[in-house]
């Protein structure tokens, strides 16, 4: 974790102090409540052991950063402060709430699984919606933390093209396990396969690869190539303003979910600024949506993308600002974005005018 000061004019950022993990943590997610930095984290191992699904540190002090207290489950992908609880995303585990009153200190009170993968949470009210990865965007009740209810799923379906292979890999696509070849192929191109994956093949021209049983990707022969696609729903990370909530998919997009009855949960409209692009976090306020969207391809399509949804049926892009290096997360502090830039650092961009937002510093 590294703390940065941005200078009275907003042209710079210096780094102030740096926290590394516990040993066998990597950190994956933040979120800020007085004195304290929550961080989701997860082993970055395979030692069964090592748990720290949550970690508290006090940044009281922001040039001595100190950990204060580790949860002992564990895997948190995403998280999310309200009132006196923490709400973690745990993967396969679904949901777990963490009662933090006492902030220096963590102790669970509540789990509920969800039918995918927690990858990210935001709450609202009596409910918390979860992004479920493969299954969607699940919403559960958390009027009582100690018992959370699962109440409802919306699934959205698509085929986004991921990248492509040469015909020799197809003597590779043979049914069951999967080769190494494709494995390679995949991790080439920034996408990784679960253990445990196999390859179906349908005919000649298409084969799927599944995870539980579940179609998460096809792979088609399209004239000399094999093109490779995503089809589940790829929800990654969660906002909401009003009675709407927005999931950034990946590959599939932005996704708009109406969400006043929570029991039926229900997708309005889907938005995709081109054929390669990735919508990889959001942040939200007043109807203005700040996207954090990824692409490879194409360059001007790459950093982050402003969006009115003051119609959340029909979804429009009112402005960008490009910028280099793949982003992930986006947060909004007074009248500028905060984006991980993955490698290149963190971009600060003034949003003052969201139709026209200016690229100001960024620290590595």
């Amino acid at each position: 974790m590294k703390i940065f000061q941005l200078d009275s004019n907003r042209s710079r950022l210096d780094m102030v102090s740096v926290l590394y993990p516990p040993k066998g943590l990597y950190f994956r997610n933040i979120k800020l409540a007085g004195n304290y930095a929550f961080v989701a984290s997860l082993p970055n191992g395979n030692d069964p052991f090592v748990k720290g699904e949550l970690v508290i540190i006090n940044i009281s002090n922001p040039y001595y950063p100190m950990v204060s207290d580790i949860s002992d489950m564990g895997s948190g992908f995403g998280l999310f402060i309200k009132d006196s609880y923490a709400y973690v995303a745990a993967g396969k585990e679904g949901l777990h709430i963490y009662e933090i009153g006492d902030s220096s200190a963590v102790r669970i009170v509540g789990k509920c699984e969800t039918p995918g993968t927690a990858w990210d949470v935001w709450s609202s009210g009596n409910y918390a919606y979860i992004a479920d990865n493969e299954n969607g965007l699940a919403v559960v009740d958390v009027s009582n933390p100690v018992l959370p209810k699962y109440l409802g799923q919306a699934i959205w379906s698509g085929m986004s093209y991921l990248f492509s292979m040469g015909p020799e890999s197809g003597k590779y696509l043979i049914n069951g396990t999967i080769e190494k070849h494709i494995l390679n192929k995949f991790h080439q191109n920034g996408f990784s396969l679960e253990n445990g994956d196999t390859i179906v093949k349908n005919n000649d021209s298409y084969w799927a690869i599944m995870e539980n049983s579940t179609k998460r990707i096809s792979i088609q022969k399209e004239s000399n190539e094999l093109n490779v696609y995503l089809e589940d729903p790829c929800a990654e990370i969660v906002r909401g303003e009003g009675n709407y909530v927005y999931v950034a998919a990946g590959p599939q997009g932005l996704i708009v979910i109406d969400v006043s009855n929570p029991f039926r949960p229900e997708v309005i409209s889907q938005f995709r600024s081109g054929n390669n692009a990735c919508a990889e976090g959001l942040a939200i306020r007043d109807n203005i949506l700040y996207l954090a969207n990824g692409n490879h391809e194409d360059s001007t399509d790459n950093g982050l993308l402003v969006i009115d949804v003051s119609n959340p049926s029909n979804p429009k892009l009112i402005g960008k600002c490009p910028f280099s290096g793949w982003v992930e997360g986006v947060t909004l502090f007074e009248d500028m974005a905060v984006v991980a830039n993955t490698d290149r650092g963190i971009a600060i961009i003034d949003i003052s005018d969201a139709r026209d937002p200016l690229f100001l510093c960024r620290a590595s």
